[in-house]
């Protein structure tokens, strides 16, 4: 059992609602007993999007994009899962705009390598945010949207497995996850 630790486990519903903003304070200290978590691993195939080195500390700016359960395992393409019901608001975890993926397009429709429906954020940090797996899509390409500000909702659209697969895939690209130990 981790003590203290933070960004891992529950995250608090109390801290997100549509009227998120910027200053709330999403890191929560928690306990949480990783001995009985597999994988949780929602993606595990090769996908065709390019991934970016991580070299870039995200400490603090970053803010976690869903209440739910974070395992914090770091799987495939720098993500982790936040798992919870289907139909759970997501947020943008940093300001930035709505882009396409090269490779897959705007996320809004089909498999998209196992992704499903997804938003990818491009932020002023120069790294970009992928939330997958979403039921609903909110922010379009081309909004440019604040910290907190609602994107989506949590779905099992794409590569999801479980008794539901509602989760959210929250990878970082070109810098460090911050919700992954």
């Amino acid at each position: 059992m981790l003590r203290g630790e933070i960004f891992g486990g529950p995250i608090s519903a109390s801290n997100y609602n549509d009227s998120v903003s910027a200053d709330n304070p999403f890191a929560e200290r928690i306990t949480v007993d990783y001995s009985s978590i597999g994988n949780s691993d929602a993606l595990n195939k090769a996908s065709i999007t390019d991934y970016k080195p991580n070299k870039k500390d995200s400490s603090g700016y970053f803010s976690p994009p869903a209440s739910g359960w974070n395992w914090r395992i770091l799987h495939d393409y720098n993500a982790v899962d936040i798992a919870n019901r289907c139909g759970t608001p997501i947020y943008a975890s940093a300001e930035g705009i709505v882009v396409p993926d090269k490779n897959l397009g705007d996320g809004s429709t089909g498999w998209n390598d196992g992704y499903g429906l997804f938003v990818l954020i491009e932020h002023p940090n120069g790294a970009e945010t992928r939330y997958a797996h979403l039921e609903r899509i909110v922010s379009l390409i081309g909004r440019y949207v604040e910290k907190g500000e609602l994107i989506g909702y949590m779905g099992n659209t794409g590569n999801t497995h479980g008794p539901t697969g509602c989760h959210l895939h929250f990878e970082v690209i070109g810098a460090e996850n911050p919700l992954a130990k």
